[in-house]
């Protein structure tokens, strides 16, 4: 919907996301976040209890699990 794809462009113009903010852009659950957290996929940085990421640190996660088609 339009709200949806306006949030989640507003994702893209900060520098620091939050973890709702990564949860609505890989459309991953908060367990999911965590285990990825811990399994070292996503960086993080944390202060007191909220997660923060870094929008560079996310778009390198991207490229590094793309695996483009081979179509023939």
């Amino acid at each position: 919907t339009r709200k949806e794809s306006s949030a989640a462009s507003d994702v893209y113009k900060r520098q620091i996301l939050d973890n709702a903010d990564i949860l609505q852009l890989f459309k991953i659950t908060t367990k999911t976040a965590s285990t990825w957290r811990n399994e070292g996929i996503l960086p993080y940085l944390k202060i007191k209890n909220k997660v923060f990421y870094k929008l560079s640190d996310m778009h390198e996660v991207i490229d590094a699990n793309y695996n483009p088609s081979k179509k023939k």
